[in-house]
This record gives C-alpha cells, structure tokens and sequence, in this order.
C-alpha cells in the first residue's frame, strides 16, 4: 500500500559461504537505500512508497558489492504491487456520484394526482459522498477540465493531472496549484483545510476560467 513501506530481505552466498560485509543497494520508488550485510551474509533494508505513488507493478532493484574484490557485483529486480487507496477515493466516488446522478435523471416524474401523493418524500440530494475539500477540489476539476479539454483519468493522481493541465492553464495555474496543495494537506498529511480559503480559491478560478472561456 502507499504510505508504507516495502521491506527487502536476503543473503549473500558465495562459493567459499557467506560473504560478509557487503554493502546492498536498493533503489524503487525514486528513491536508493544501501545497507550492510551481517556476518552471516543477511541484509534487510526497507523503501518508502510515497502517498502519490500510482497503483500498478513497479520494479526494485537490489546490487550487492562485495568488499572482496575476487567477488563481482550481482544485482536482481523484484517487480511489487502497490495498491493506492487515497488516489482511487476520488475517481471512483466521482463514479458513484455520476451513476446516482444519471439514474435520478431517468426516473419518470409523477403527474396529476399521482403528484399530489407524491409530494410529503422529501427529495434526496444526489451528492452525499463528498463533502469539504474533495467536493470543492472536484468542481475546480470539472472547471479544469471545460477549459483545458483534459479530464481527470482514474489512474491520475493530483500530481499528475496537474502537470497535464499546467501548460493549458494560463491565469489559472496559479489558484489550481494551490487547491491541489490544500486537498494533498488533508489526504496525506491530515492537516484539517481551510473550507473558506479553499472556497475563495474556487469562485476565483471560476472568475479566471470563465473569463477565458467568454
């Protein structure tokens, strides 16, 4: 999953037994970690999955170089799955919410007297998933989306979607790049957000997107 981390274990075996002392290099998920191996030739390092990390297989590749010089380097790669959670929220709510929308809109409207029993429910409202930032991170995508013709893929994560849209984005860059920070502040580093700020933000990059738009 991202956010934790992904442990690497093994041992160093050589013709004449174990060979110690060795340094071990990982390197995945743009980052290099190096350990050394115990007297028994074991090593354990472990890697950070960044919380941005996108879902899908990705490659570790772990060398060992030998304190001995009649030994050569060896190096293998493990390919790991890694499972996004945080970043699949978004897209698949935005799912549910689309699909519940479109089925309200296909429900025959009652006429007559069948309108007059029909009225004491109450109607229900559709968006009920998404509350505070999210719900205002994706109006700002749906304006972002209108002007720049680039639609938030459900592999995207926000870092990614903001860098397609960030030569399209004219004015408008400026305030999107901040909405995004503030939804990366709740979902990753649990800071509570700023509802008013974030909705300033929004109704600003209506005003600059819109005006585009005209």
């Amino acid at each position: 999953l991202a956010g934790l981390q992904v442990g690497v274990r093994g041992h160093l075996q050589g013709p004449m037994g174990h060979v110690k002392g060795a340094t071990v290099r990982a390197e995945g998920f743009e980052a290099i970690r190096t350990v050394e191996a115990d007297s028994e030739g074991r090593f354990e390092v472990y890697l950070q999955v960044p919380l941005t990390q996108s879902s899908g297989w990705h490659q570790i590749m772990v060398q060992a170089n030998p304190s001995e010089p009649h030994y050569r380097a060896p190096s293998t790669r493990k390919a790991v799955l890694i499972l996004n959670p945080y970043l699949l929220i978004i897209p698949m709510t935005l799912a549910a919410i689309l699909t519940r929308s479109l089925l309200s809109s296909r429900r025959p409207k009652p006429q007559g007297v069948e309108a007059e029993e029909a009225r004491p429910e109450a109607p229900r409202p559709v968006i009920e998933e998404l509350v505070g930032i999210p719900s205002i991170y994706l109006k700002a995508v749906g304006m972002v989306a209108r002007a720049t013709r680039e639609e938030l893929r459900p592999s995207d994560t926000v870092r990614e979607y903001l860098g397609r849209v960030r030569p399209k984005l004219g004015r408008g860059l400026e305030t999107f790049e901040r909405l995004t920070w503030i939804l990366e502040e709740e979902v990753y580093g649990g800071l509570k957000p700023d509802i008013s700020k974030a909705t300033l933000l929004l109704e600003e990059l209506e005003r600059i997107l819109g005006g585009a738009a005209s």
